[in-house]
């Protein structure tokens, strides 16, 4: 605690995950609930296009997906990261559709820049943005539904 001030930016700096990945993600709850959704989509896809930023992401995820104590250190450190942030937001059922928003972000970075799926990775920022920024909303900050 007292080097890293918290358990996650201990984790994070083991996982050697820049402090501006966090920062980055964490800001994007910061502000108008309705940009919410494309605020985060366009902060996700922004670390992910950073190689700086996401060669460390990248190898994390790999070793993730052949080690389980990898796999079992990212899901904990990811539902930790989850805690933090789901308090912002005020919907039923907030942990899972943060975690849902998280998995969609998570597929279209694997898509992107492992998998190598063509028509995501020759797509702009600005594309895959306006594409599923409003599922993320739609996730994160649900539309009252009538009654």
């Amino acid at each position: 605690m007292r080097l890293f001030g918290s358990k996650d930016a201990l984790f994070a700096e083991a996982l050697s995950i820049p402090a501006a990945v966090l920062t980055q993600l964490a800001s994007a709850f910061d502000g108008d609930s309705g940009e919410l959704g494309r605020r985060l989509t366009r902060a996700y896809l922004q670390v992910w296009d950073d190689p700086d930023l996401s060669a460390p992401l990248l190898a994390m995820l790999r070793s993730a997906m052949t080690n389980d104590i990898a796999a079992a250190q990212l899901g904990e450190f990811l539902q930790s990261r989850l805690r933090v942030l789901s308090p912002r937001l005020n919907s039923v059922d907030t942990d899972r559709r943060v975690a849902l928003a998280a998995s969609q972000l998570l597929g279209v970075a694997i898509s992107r820049h492992v998998v190598g799926v063509l028509s995501l990775t020759d797509a702009d920022l600005d594309t895959v943005v306006n594409l599923l920024a409003p599922s993320i909303q739609q996730l994160l900050v649900p539309r009252p539904t009538a009654t």
